[in-house]
This record gives structure tokens, sequence and C-alpha cells, in this order.
């Protein structure tokens, strides 16, 4: 059974999602809390697999309560939700290991696909926050010459396929796509995946 945290100050947010999450089979809530610090209060009696974190809370908000559960709880996989588009907020919380980032507005449809994204190891972020970050940047220069290999590895890393989803995909081991997404991070000058795929859409490398 998969353990679901949900953290939100908001008591009819946490019962809808509640309902929606215990309607998908494997889910179980564990943990209903009203800001962070009564979520990390109750943690240690029941660790969950994956946390709902609202941005916006009183007491402890969303970005310290993850710089706390990653110090504390690494395991624990942590998605955000929120109705703030804040890009720094964004960057932040991407540098400080969050493991999705979703909009509230996300349907039921998306809130399983982030689910099933983390716990396979990968990366969810809602592709209506990229493209709104994409739309108020700049293109780079598209001159990078990429691999055959290279790109399907990015394909999958864009898609939030986890090293070992990926490997399977393309009947390759772990170990060479992480050799592949080392190379690409050096030819993009990149350093984390959600940087990476940002400017492969920017660069017209892949399309989301």
């Amino acid at each position: 059974m998969l353990k679901i945290a949900i953290v939100d100050d908001h008591a009819v947010l946490r019962f809808g999602l509640n309902k929606l999450l215990s309607s998908i089979d494997g889910v179980e809530v564990v943990i209903e809390a009203n800001d962070g610090k009564e979520f990390l209060d109750l943690i240690n009696n029941n660790i969950p697999d994956i946390a709902f974190i609202d941005l916006n809370m009183p007491v402890m908000n969303g970005i310290e309560t993850v710089k706390v559960l990653k110090a504390k709880y690494n395991k624990v996989k942590a998605i955000i939700l929120s109705m703030n588009d804040n890009e720094q907020d964004f960057k932040l919380l991407n540098e400080m290991g969050v493991d999705g980032y979703l909009l509230k507005d996300a349907d039921f449809d998306e809130i399983e696909r982030a689910i099933n994204t983390v716990k396979g190891g990968g990366k969810y972020f809602s592709q209506e926050l990229l493209l709104k970050f994409l739309q108020s940047g700049h293109s780079a220069s598209n001159s990078i010459e990429l691999t055959k290999r290279e790109y399907e590895v990015l394909e999958c890393l864009c898609q939030g396929l986890s090293a070992k989803e990926s490997a399977e995909r393309l009947n390759i081991s772990p170990r060479t796509i992480e050799k592949h997404r080392t190379e690409l991070f050096a030819k993009t000058g990149t350093n984390s995946s959600i940087a990476l795929v940002v400017y492969a859409v920017k660069n017209n490398l892949i399309n989301l």
C-alpha cells in the first residue's frame, strides 16, 4: 500500500484530495496536517511514501517543510501543490530536491500521473507551469549537437522517467543512462534534470 500525506491549511482541499487519492487502488492517506510543523510532528508515527505539500501555509510554509523533510526523511517524495507560478520558488524547490510540482487545478489524471512518476523514482512537474516559464524566457542559441542515443535519453528525461525506467525502455543499463545524462548536462550547461528539460524545450530540442 502506498502511504500518502496531505499537508494544506485548507480543510476543504484536504477533504477533496483525500477522497480523490483514496479512490486510487493501492493508495492510503495516512496523514492530514494543517501546516508543515504539524506534519513533521506527526510523521514519526507513520512515515508516508509521498507527501502532497501546499506551498503557502501559516506557521511553516511549503519551502520550509520540504527543506526539513529532505534533510530528515529523504526517502519521502515531496510533491508541491500550489496556485503560485513564481519561477523563483519553483527553482528553489527544485534545488532542494522536490519530486513534483503541481498547480492546484490539476485534474485527477495528472495527479495520478504525478504519483506514478515519483513512485518510480522520476520527477513530475506541471507541463502548464513549465510552458509558462518557457514563454516568459528567451531561447538560447541551438548550436549543440546530440547523438541519436542522447536524444532518446533526453526524451525519457522530459517524460519524467527514472533511470531504471529509461534503461528498460531503451534496453540499456541504468549506468549508461546516467552517463548520457551527465554528457547532456555538460553539453547544455545545466546541472539538474528540470533545467535540462527547460533548456531542451526553449531550444527546440524536444516538444513537451
